[in-house]
């Protein structure tokens, strides 16, 4: 267990751990040989039996928000820390000891169970968090004043928990907008980063090959660009899906099969959004514009944008070298992405720069 936080919240719970309790955890490289039983989730959270809960704070969203209410009011904190807030059940017979619940690490949990009152906006403003496209920056910048937003780390974490129209201020995570579509009011705004394809799509290659990275917690197709020779992988039937992930995050309902001969209908659907007077739709080297103008509209005033996750160029040379040998093969595949990431650009262009654009 190498991270720092998990591994302290897994050594404060053995001070509290019976041979009776049952743990509820994330899934993740515990120790084995504890004292009580351990389940973990993935996505979904469902408390069942246990006794003693670990609450990964970018999970919130996967848990029905009035049994979180009800953990927190009852149960006890026994550890706190950047990422957990750790519970124990309370014991029969004996009275509420709140533990840690005032501690600056609870603050974020206390925050999202009193987002209603903390709403500052009629609306909602729901954010596309399109992979490989700077969007950890722009949601911490857009979100770090913001009290009433949630994040949702999982497509399955939205579907079990969707948000109640208006609930929020803020409502983001990695979620196709088709999917977010039937929670969106008219009045509410959509809002997402779009990054050139074939430097995006050069980024999540890249991410499938680093060394220090975990394939267990890839999806089968990122270990499959992570295995194979990339223009083998390029010729899988998956593979026009992956370098195209951008527009059909934003245009396809992911309710059928995917097929070519439905570009132009995502096409379509995502251009109408981009009618959209509200909708802020901008390319990722604009972020900066992008969360100015989000957190505009949302009452609020933005973080420090600080770009995250950034590969290793010197250290993956053979992989970039390559991606390069199969560029032609990567911007066939991604004519779709291209052609969207055009129409986005020039609508940028007439908001940023109006006088030039006329």
């Amino acid at each position: 267990m190498q991270d720092p936080y998990w591994h302290d919240a897994w050594v404060a719970a053995q001070r509290h751990v019976g041979r009776d309790d049952r743990l509820l955890l994330p899934r993740g490289d515990w120790p084995g040989g504890a004292a009580g039983d351990i389940r973990c989730y993935d996505d979904a959270i469902d408390l069942g039996d246990a006794t003693i809960f670990f609450l990964h704070k970018a999970r919130m969203g996967c848990i029905d928000r009035s049994a979180l209410r009800q953990v927190f009011r009852t149960w006890y904190i026994f550890h706190a820390n950047e990422v957990f807030i750790c519970f124990r059940k309370r014991r029969p017979l004996l009275p509420l000891f709140r533990g840690m619940a005032h501690s600056r690490h609870v603050g974020v949990l206390t925050r999202y169970l009193d987002s209603g009152r903390r709403k500052r906006t009629d609306r909602t403003m729901f954010f596309v968090y399109l992979p490989k496209t700077a969007g950890t920056s722009a949601w911490r910048a857009m979100a770090a004043h913001v009290p009433s937003k949630i994040y949702y780390e999982m497509y399955s974490a939205f579907i079990a928990n969707p948000p109640a129209a208006g609930e929020y201020d803020l409502v983001g995570g990695h979620i196709p907008l088709r999917v977010m579509e039937p929670r969106i009011r008219p009045d509410d705004v959509v809002t997402c980063l779009f990054r050139e394809p074939v430097s995006r799509f050069r980024s999540a290659f890249l991410h499938s090959r680093r060394p220090d990275e975990d394939p267990a917690t890839f999806t089968p197709v990122m270990r499959a660009m992570r295995d194979m020779p990339f223009r083998e992988f390029l010729k899988r039937p998956d593979a026009r899906m992956e370098v195209s992930q951008q527009s059909l995050m934003l245009g396809f309902s992911f309710r059928e099969h995917y097929q070519e001969s439905l570009d132009g209908d995502i096409f379509d659907s995502i251009r109408q959004y981009l009618r959209h007077p509200l909708h802020v739709f901008m390319t990722s080297d604009a972020i900066e514009p992008f969360v100015n103008r989000t957190v505009g509209l949302l009452r609020s005033r933005p973080g420090m944008v600080k770009r995250h996750n950034s590969s290793d160029i010197v250290r993956q040379q053979a992989d970039v070298a390559e991606f390069e040998d199969c560029l032609e093969e990567v911007k066939a595949l991604g004519a779709l992405d291209a052609a969207v990431y055009r129409l986005i650009r020039a609508q940028q262009a007439r908001v940023l720069h109006p006088a030039r654009a006329s």
